[in-house]
């Protein structure tokens, strides 16, 4: 298995962090396009990570600021994991790979990131 290497991700280790979260931030914001908005369904939104792992990396998120899937209603589960499926696919499409890497970190001890506001990563191999 090919490992991914990605020193670009340095600057979002080494950023200072606001106190806020940047999901729910960039949801109040109008410019979608300038926050990677990708699209905006009913309770899920998806945008393309501003420090991938590799070129079309996603992240599926909940409008709803909430850090387990556990409290989730059952509308926004399915909505979010259609998301995940569709993504997939258009991913296969655009960018022609042959597998996918999906992932969600459970608390900061798990690596996430974003420990206050649940969200699934998409990252197409090829």
């Amino acid at each position: 298995m090919e490992r991914i290497w990605a020193p670009w991700r340095i600057e979002y280790i080494r950023k200072k962090k606001s106190d806020g979260c940047i999901l729910c931030e960039i949801l109040k914001q109008d410019e979608d396009i300038s926050n990677y908005i990708l699209y905006r369904d009913v309770e899920n939104a998806i945008i393309l990570n501003s420090y991938p792992y590799n070129p079309g990396h996603l992240v599926i998120f909940p409008y709803k600021h909430i850090a387990n899937l556990k409290n989730l209603t059952e509308k926004e589960r399915n909505e979010h994991f259609a998301l995940v499926s569709r993504s997939t696919k258009v991913l296969r499409q655009a960018f022609n790979s042959e597998g996918f890497n999906i992932g969600i970190n459970l608390g900061k001890v798990a690596g996430a990131g974003i420990d206050g506001h649940v969200h699934t990563h998409i990252v197409p191999r090829r």
